[in-house]
């Protein structure tokens, strides 16, 4: 395959796992969009960050342009976040 096509997919994979991440925000937390509701939000926000961490090493470690190294730190820093903020939040809500 072209590396151009490898390139754009793994785009295209990690802005598809910021949706979720952006939207969950977006009707859970800010209340900017209230009556939204979606049965599988929680199922795509708990997949969101382990695709965003494997998009984000792929994209650091395999392509060696600046940009893509810097879009890989900022989708694996992200997806981190996102984990580290998910299991707070699963804490707090077990206690």
């Amino acid at each position: 395959m072209n590396d151009n096509f490898k390139l754009a997919s793994i785009y295209v994979l990690s802005l598809l796992a910021l949706y979720p991440i952006i939207r969950y925000i977006a009707v859970f937390k800010v209340d900017i969009l209230e009556g939204f509701e979606d049965k599988f939000i929680f199922a795509r926000v708990f997949l969101s960050s382990p695709i965003l961490l494997i998009c984000g090493l792929i994209l650091f470690f395999r392509f060696n342009t600046l940009i893509n190294r810097l879009f890989g730190l900022i989708f694996s820093i992200i997806g981190l976040l996102w984990m580290i903020a998910l299991i707070i939040e699963i804490a707090k809500e077990a206690a």
